[in-house]
């Protein structure tokens, strides 16, 4: 069996994965293993405006901006959420990263399948296809998906959330959609809905649900939304698979961080506990910053599970048990729970909705008494529980 070795193999070619190689390969020899035929794009992402600042070098990979988002409850009750959002273009961001990767010297291989590790003091060597790979650290961006989360029994899941949808043509201009719960039910389902410059948009049904299930109806819910609602007066429906959008994204809690000469980062690190815009944020945030530290130690050739405990400098760990227990409540909601959650948010602040959309909540400021007495006297125990929570545990 051939052996090849690098300073760092990253497992994974989704955005985590592209993201902290492409840093990574600047200093080291990096190699990027996906199990896929091709990258995935199969996800979009939203951030915030000063995720741009942090990265004036991925500008050419936005595709559009918003100055709002809508929030809708099956009756029509809206709130309109102001912000600065940007949208990003998955093909071309991918694109980048990949390409950085590659003029930097180091490879991405496609279609290699991993299965299986050992390590020693001095390196650690991977499995993938019928190939042998060594390096000195294994980064797993592999998400939720990853056999070396179950197989170590390093997460507690508590739901997940299915995701069906596609990139759509429009019959005419649609305002972007934060979340839409259309159908009224006891366990809801939302739309999303990001146009895009080309005249198309990002159209993706979110079911939440406790625990997996194989009879899941949402790719048919989602073909009568965009085909037969009154939804269908703005959207063209295709069956180009290759525009398919789709995901599965758990809602849990890892044990640790790392383990000896391997780092999770992205889902697979919980930099997600359960919401895409928070991710891609956060990682743009922090992903430039967690590189220097693991360079620093693959360097000095510390890489113990100690030595790899590297905490994501800009979400924090309230910030982190709040989006656990707000996205652990969602999971159940009715249709008249996420109501009542648009009639609590017109009443909010936008900073402080879009501090919880991104995971930015000064809890300092919360939780002084006229914030926490404003929160009481709307009634905004949509906040109020999850904080509440996460400030005592």
């Amino acid at each position: 069996m051939k052996k090849v070795e690098y300073d760092v193999i990253v497992v994974g070619a989704g955005i985590s994965g592209l993201l902290i190689a492409s840093e990574l390969s600047n200093n080291h020899s990096v190699l990027v293993i996906e199990k896929e035929s091709n990258i995935p794009t199969n996800k979009y992402w939203l951030t915030n405006k000063k995720s741009v600042k942090n990265n004036p070098e991925l500008s050419n990979c936005i595709d559009s901006s918003y100055d709002h988002m809508n929030f809708i409850a099956y009756d029509g009750a809206k709130f309109k959420c102001l912000g600065d959002y940007i949208l990003w273009d998955t093909i071309k961001l991918l694109g980048k990263l990949k390409t950085d990767i590659s003029n930097n010297g180091s490879k991405v291989l496609t279609n290699y399948q991993f299965y299986s590790y050992r390590y020693n003091q001095s390196s650690i060597s991977i499995t993938a296809n019928a190939e042998e790979f060594s390096s000195k650290l294994l980064i797993d961006c592999m998400g939720f998906a990853s056999p070396i989360i179950y197989a170590k029994n390093l997460i507690d899941i508590y739901g997940y959330y299915y995701l069906n949808g596609a990139v759509l043509k429009l019959k005419k201009e649609i305002d972007p959609i934060g979340l839409s719960n259309i159908s009224l039910s006891k366990s809801p389902k939302y739309l999303e809905v990001f146009p895009k410059k080309n005249n198309t948009a990002y159209v993706v049904l979110i079911q939440p649900e406790k625990s997996i299930s194989k009879n899941t109806t949402i790719k048919q819910e989602f073909n009568f939304l965009v085909s037969k609602s009154s939804l269908s007066n703005y959207f063209v429906p295709e069956e180009d698979k290759t525009k398919s959008l789709f995901g599965l994204i758990p809602v849990g809690k890892l044990k640790t961080q790392s383990l000896d000469r391997i780092y999770l980062f992205g889902e697979a690190g919980q930099m997600n506990p359960g919401a895409t815009a928070t991710c891609l944020t956060q990682l743009f945030y922090s992903y430039k910053e967690i590189a220097l530290e693991l360079s620093k130690r693959i360097r000095a050739n510390k890489l113990s599970i100690d030595n790899l405990t590297i905490e994501n400098p800009s979400f924090t760990k309230l910030n982190k048990r709040f989006h656990l227990n707000l996205f652990k409540n969602i999971l159940d909601w009715n249709s008249d729970d996420f109501k009542s959650l648009i009639l609590q948010m017109n009443n909010m602040d936008n900073k402080l909705v879009n501090d919880v959309i991104f995971g930015e909540i000064d809890f300092q400021i919360v939780v002084k008494w006229k914030n926490i007495k404003n929160l009481l006297s709307n009634k905004n125990y949509f906040v109020l529980k999850p904080l509440l929570k996460s400030l005592l545990t």
